[in-house]
């Protein structure tokens, strides 16, 4: 770890804009059971990372922030796709 430097990676499960509630709800219930469980704990530990359940708000907010936060460091770093 370096002193002022903030870095980690994350995964998530994205649906379709307009997915109805119900069905976020039911799928967003599975992943968290199944991030919970012993085997994909220790999977995942194995890999050096470790499962955080959230809901689908917290990975909505998770998402924007990560993105603005992507998106300044390319803008100051001149960094472009061309």
């Amino acid at each position: 770890m370096l002193p002022g430097f903030d870095f980690s990676s994350w995964w998530g499960i994205v649906g379709p804009r307009g997915m109805p509630q119900d069905i976020i709800s039911t799928l967003n219930a599975a992943v968290n059971k199944l991030l919970a469980s012993a085997e994909l704990s220790q999977l995942l530990a194995n890999e050096g990372a470790e499962a955080e359940s959230m809901t689908p708000e917290q990975f909505g907010t998770l998402m924007r922030l990560e993105t603005q936060r992507w998106i300044t460091v390319a803008r100051e770093a001149k960094i472009s796709i061309d």
